[in-house]
């Protein structure tokens, strides 16, 4: 499945996010109310930026949501740390191909965007076994700790090391 990834810009892509989530929004938490889930969405959308996955026909099947940081984690656009709050993809849809392929376009967005990041960083809860040993294959566990409902770990990594890793993963397929 070939698929589209578009980074949100105009009212209709954020709507379009919006009601992903919303409709998906127990993916991103089991037990995540829908109040909650337009909180989350009123609070995410000021300082982070959303890549929309999108299948053959212009649906959203995914998206990830990003922010640029300091190393303090205080919002910056120019900030030396892409930090990816989340990554939500319709089940149905779900593959290492696709995954490795948004991350590989993430990371193209982010190098064009903003040339100072040094450091990608995100979270991923602890029950989620084929992520944590995927993002160990580039990035390093460096923090635990207690997620609204679950353990998360924190993985950082060379911005340049993620991007060549994607690369080289991209040119095998």
């Amino acid at each position: 499945m070939l698929a589209q990834h578009l980074i949100c810009r105009t009212d209709a892509d954020f709507a379009r996010y919006a009601l992903f989530f919303i409709k998906n929004r127990h993916d991103f938490r089991n037990h995540i109310t829908l109040p909650d889930a337009l909180i989350n969405i009123l609070h995410t959308l000021p300082e982070s930026s959303i890549m929309l996955t999108l299948d053959s026909s212009n649906k959203p099947i995914g998206w990830v949501n990003f922010r640029y940081v300091t190393t303090g984690y205080e919002h910056d656009p120019n900030g030396e740390i892409a930090f990816v709050d989340s990554v939500i993809v319709d089940e149905k849809y779900r593959s290492s191909r696709l995954f490795l392929d948004g991350f590989y376009h993430l990371a193209q967005h982010i190098a064009n965007d903003n040339p100072q990041v040094l450091w990608m960083e995100f979270n991923v809860l602890a029950s989620h076994s084929y992520l944590n040993r995927l993002y160990a294959k580039f990035a390093t566990k460096v923090s635990e700790q207690e997620g609204a409902h679950e353990r998360e770990y924190r993985y950082r990594g060379s911005f340049q090391e993620v991007k060549k890793y994607l690369s080289s993963i991209r040119k095998k397929r």
